[in-house]
């Protein structure tokens, strides 16, 4: 028999719990518990979209956060004949993981555990065959937007939803990252070992082109403060740090030492060319600062005017990737005894990354992360807010945390305790099943502004990063960050 989870009743008891000191456990067990309910109703609210509509076969989060309404079906961009290959991979990915989840959490009974095993096994096997057709109809590959038949779309000059001919020959894109890491991850749960095959190879394909400076970001510029159109000559942390997440995910599915060095190799990358790191020449701004783009030189992008972008976000994004890589790596007995100063060295600056950046970015209002700081200018230059930043810098705060000597865990703790205020207060909606608000503005109020989908999070940043956090927040050696 399924047993549901009542959404109503889920977002009922979510508080948005404000922890003002982090002595009070207390605080913080009910900031935990509002972070558990917010990630089981959307789940909830997940499966329930995708099981109303069967023949479509995807996961369905186009919704519109802000009037609580779906989208139109004739909506040429944002209704459900176009879809986004990013949403579809990160979902597959995140409902795994979820998976993994709920089988340990004592707070559901055992007949809830095994539904929602059961739904979401349905949801992965579903989504997987049809992103497979849907490849097989598109030359092999995927687009960051397509048709319901696979054909590949993009916004025209005049911000028209177009199609393209497809191309066996594209160069490699995100699309087929995050479907890499997701179709790895439902394989594994779903016990296909020749998906999980097939998705290694994709994923060791894609790491090739990046190394080989193939890779060009296949996303749509919807937000026009936002630049993501490729430029000559500019090139992003942006295809290594995701591939950081890959290479944890793999080693962890795995035990494999080729995701061990794949991994490290991205992670020394990007610390050598997009951070400032203590004594380099010619960096901008300060200790720890991480620049988005690098020249053809390996140097810091300036912009026109001179300014030298950086996404704080994205920074402590990769902090907490990182940070998860190298423990997923210890836990699967991936590092040799001669690793270990390397290990404690690369943990280290990661911390002091995290810090940096997170300062950067954090507004005085302590509303939210900036999507934009110039390093040369040392000021926010888009001051709109992502949701994605704060569990993204919660799940750094809590791998930085579990690593850090005692004298050095205050810090990160506070960073958490912030994240954790800031998120749930302004970007969580009870009125909305618990989802979040994509963006808000400098004032705190909600804005149509789309970072990079206008379908909602399948439970990716606001899943998989909590789920990573909650791990240290709930442990009892962290004792709700009590001890410091």
């Amino acid at each position: 028999m399924t047993v549901e989870l009542n959404p109503d009743s889920l977002a009922s008891r979510f508080r948005a719990t404000q922890v003002a000191n982090l002595s009070d456990a207390a605080a913080v067990r009910a900031a935990v518990e509002d972070h558990q309910a917010m990630l089981l109703c959307v789940l909830e609210t997940i499966l329930e979209r995708f099981e109303r509509d069967p023949a479509y076969a995807l996961l369905d989060t186009k919704m519109d956060i802000l009037s609580g309404k779906d989208f139109p079906d004739d909506d040429e961009l944002r209704g459900k004949r176009s879809v986004f290959a990013w949403i579809q991979g990160r979902g597959l990915e995140a409902l795994a993981g979820h998976a993994r989840w709920v089988a340990g959490l004592e707070s559901l009974s055992p007949d809830q555990r095994d539904s929602l095993a059961s739904r979401i096994a349905k949801a992965l096997k579903a989504v997987t065959d049809r992103m497979e057709q849907l490849r097989a109809a598109n030359a092999g590959r995927l687009s960051f937007m397509m048709t319901l038949q696979g054909r590949p779309l993009h916004l025209d000059a005049q911000g028209r939803v177009v199609a393209k001919p497809p191309r066996r020959d594209a160069p490699a894109g995100f699309s087929d990252l995050f479907h890499a890491k997701g179709l790895g991850a439902a394989a594994a749960l779903l016990g296909d070992a020749g998906r999980l095959r097939t998705a290694e190879e994709r994923f060791q394909r894609v790491c090739g082109e990046i190394r080989a400076g193939r890779f060009v970001t296949d996303q749509e510029a919807l937000d026009p403060k936002n630049p993501v159109r490729p430029a000559p000559g500019r090139h992003s942390l942006g295809p290594r740090m995701i591939a950081i997440g890959g290479a944890a995910l793999f080693a962890e599915l795995t035990g494999s030492r080729r995701y061990r060095d794949v991994g490290l190799e991205f992670v020394e990358h990007v610390l050598r060319f997009h951070a400032h790191l203590p004594g380099a020449a010619d960096a901008p701004g300060e200790d720890y600062d991480v620049w988005e783009f690098v020249d053809d030189r390996g140097l810091p992008y300036r912009e026109e005017g001179g300014a030298v972008r950086s996404d704080p976000g994205h920074a402590t994004e990769f902090a907490g990737l990182s940070l998860k890589f190298l423990r997923v790596c210890e836990t699967a007995g991936l590092w040799d005894a001669a690793d270990a100063e390397k290990v404690r060295t690369l943990r280290e600056r990661l911390g002091r990354v995290l810090v940096r950046n997170f300062a950067n970015g954090f507004s005085r209002s302590g509303i939210g992360v900036c999507k934009a700081f110039d390093l040369a200018a040392r000021r926010a230059i888009n001051t709109d807010m992502p949701w994605w930043p704060l569990p993204e810098a919660l799940r750094a705060a809590a791998e930085a945390w579990a690593v850090a000597p005692p004298e050095a865990r205050a810090q990160f703790a506070e960073i958490g305790r912030r994240c954790s205020n800031a998120f749930l207060r302004h970007f969580v909606r009870p009125d909305r099943r618990l989802m979040a608000n994509q963006t808000v503005g400098a004032d705190g109020r909600p804005v149509a502004v789309i970072p990079a989908t206008p379908d909602a999070d399948p439970g990716y940043h606001t899943g998989l990063s909590l789920i990573d956090a909650l791990r240290v927040w709930s442990s009892p050696a962290c004792g709700c960050y009590s001890r410091k």
